[in-house]
């Protein structure tokens, strides 16, 4: 039976830190209060206020964290909020506009605290509770792997390359079921002469345009006896030891899953190959144990290895879930059933990164487990849980606030030319989404990225901004549309920024700040646009079904 999993509690942020907390906050409503003389007490006052409620807000539930991820957490929470209440009170005495930009800043500033205090979990947990000591396997008969290995018009080519890896595992109580959805046989033929060639552990089925149903009529198909389930993609070349290091996991009874991870690609790895491990947080090791000490990994599409009795009590796979896996991960969590997720590397080859890369699933699952996920009255999940399963959808959130303030700046540039009052642009509201978002990414990379990728983790955090935002404003307003071509937005808007601040730097002093804004705009269109051209497929679309 799954173990319910409830938060922990952990120790109580510092008291000397809530002391610290309000003489910041009054440092700043006096620094506030000196800028704008004093005819501004009460909005000092305003912002000292702000100010500490923000940074109690962010430190609510921080007492598993040491002394700089608190001040990690706190430090940001009162400036954002400070910093908002100052854009109100120039808002209302000067620029009334700018008021409406709140509607865009808060929620941004809200999602910004959420991911710093993903940082600081990942960098300054005063411990790791959880252990998961390497268990020998156990006496008597190998549990039963049943591997199911999906694929719809992949070249034969990298199918047989998997299987063959799959044939060179070492572990005797395995069946390997490969569901082919491919139109044309060219496709699918190769494939099934050549499981015909590797013997009678491998099955092929040919379902025709069933590709969201091949999952549960696997379930259907595989043996009897068979006590786990494994999930792979083509083009995943598994380690040898990849069950019989994973497998033993499994003599916990409440474990519901173990998600292994991929080799990190080697130096002389082809460019898209080791961008698409960079741009993936999931896959750094310090984002990996804070996921398992909260109790939070997701579950992906390739290298999961699910109990049976789990998959059965959660009604098997969601067909109209646009990624499987994911959903089926946040249920069994749900459930009370624990999931582990391995650092070592158990494949090679590119595994794509859904759920994080999938903007459809993510909208699905929000939709799907809304009440759990967004409500914090909700027992289904931790708190923690909460945190960390709504990483990938906070910062899609973020980039998409983003790229809806880097558009309302071109018509706002416009307006602002138009009515020659270039010295009262919006530099402040504009700050937050064309400096402080780009910084925390690269930061994020930095910080988090194992060592020698963390240069092209920075470059791919800010290429993914644009596009990612674009795939959630589409997926959100049109759903039922087909996938566009984000590159082309992408492309049209850096030319109309880099346009209107080159215009702006050559009108003269008076523009040169708001030119820079836009620049700084730019700058992720400019490096999403970089990527694109040294490496295919860009990182907004490496989805998988």
């Amino acid at each position: 039976m799954p173990l319910r999993q409830g938060g922990r509690g952990g120790h109580a942020p510092a008291p000397l830190l809530w002391a610290l907390l309000p003489l910041l906050a009054l440092a700043q409503g006096a620094a506030w209060w000196a800028a704008g003389g004093g005819g501004a007490v009460a909005w000092g006052g305003g912002a000292a206020l702000a100010g500490l409620r923000g940074g109690a807000w962010a430190l609510r539930g921080a007492g598993g964290l040491r002394w700089p991820g608190l001040l990690m957490v706190a430090l940001p929470g009162q400036l954002l909020a400070g910093g908002l209440a100052v854009l109100a009170r120039q808002g209302l005495a000067s620029h009334p506009a700018w008021l409406a930009l709140l509607v865009l800043l808060l929620p941004m500033a809200l999602l910004l605290l959420w991911e710093a205090r993903l940082l600081a979990d990942s960098l300054f947990a005063r411990a790791y509770r959880r252990r998961h000591p390497a268990l020998g396997q156990a006496g008597g008969p190998e549990p039963r792997v049943s591997v199911h290995l999906p694929t719809q018009d992949m070249p034969p080519a990298l199918l047989r390359d998997t299987l063959d890896h799959l044939a060179e595992l070492d572990y005797g109580a395995l069946e390997v079921l490969v569901l082919d959805s491919s139109h044309s046989p060219e496709s699918w033929e190769p494939v099934a002469e050549h499981c015909a060639r590797l013997g009678p552990r491998f099955r092929f089925f040919h379902l025709g345009a069933g590709q969201r149903a091949a999952r549960n009529f696997a379930l259907r198909e595989m043996a009897p006896d068979a006590a786990l389930v494994a999930t792979l993609e083509p083009g995943c070349r598994v380690q040898p030891d990849w069950l019989r290091h994973a497998v033993p996991f499994f003599r916990d009874p409440g474990l519901g899953f173990v998600q292994a991870a991929a080799c990190a690609p080697e130096r002389g790895a082809p460019l898209a190959e080791r961008l698409a491990h960079a741009a993936d947080a999931s896959r750094w090791p310090r984002v990996q144990r804070a996921r398992n000490e909260h109790r939070a990994v997701p579950l992906r599409p390739a290298l999961a290895l699910i109990r049976r009795p789990a998959l059965e009590m959660a009604g098997g796979w969601d067909e109209a879930a646009p990624c499987q896996p994911a959903e089926l991960g946040l249920r069994l969590l749900r459930q009370g059933w624990d999931g582990l997720e391995l650092a070592d590397g158990l494949a090679a080859g590119h595994v794509p990164a859904v759920p994080q890369a999938s903007v459809a699933g993510l909208l699905h699952g929000l939709r799907r487990h809304g009440a759990a996920l967004l409500n914090p009255r909700h027992r289904g999940l931790s708190p923690a849980q909460r945190r960390h399963l709504l990483a990938e959808p906070a910062a899609s959130a973020g980039d998409a606030l983003w790229l809806a303030l880097a558009v309302l700046a071109l018509p706002w540039t416009l307006a602002l030319a138009a009515a020659r009052l270039l010295e009262a642009a919006p530099l402040l509201p504009f700050l937050l989404p064309a400096l402080m978002l780009p910084l925390f990414r690269l930061a994020q990379a930095a910080l988090l990225a194992p060592r020698g990728y963390r240069a092209l983790a920075g470059l791919a955090a800010l290429a993914t901004m644009p596009e990612r935002g674009a795939a959630l404003w589409r997926a959100a307003l049109a759903p039922t549309a087909e996938t566009g071509r984000p590159h082309r937005l992408v492309s049209l808007l850096l030319a109309l920024l880099a346009g209107a601040a080159g215009s702006l730097g050559l009108g003269g002093a008076q523009g040169l700040g708001w030119a820079g804004v836009l620049l700084l705009l730019a700058v992720p269109c400019a490096a999403a646009l970089a990527l694109r051209r040294q490496a295919r497929p860009a990182p907004a679309e490496w989805e998988a079904g």
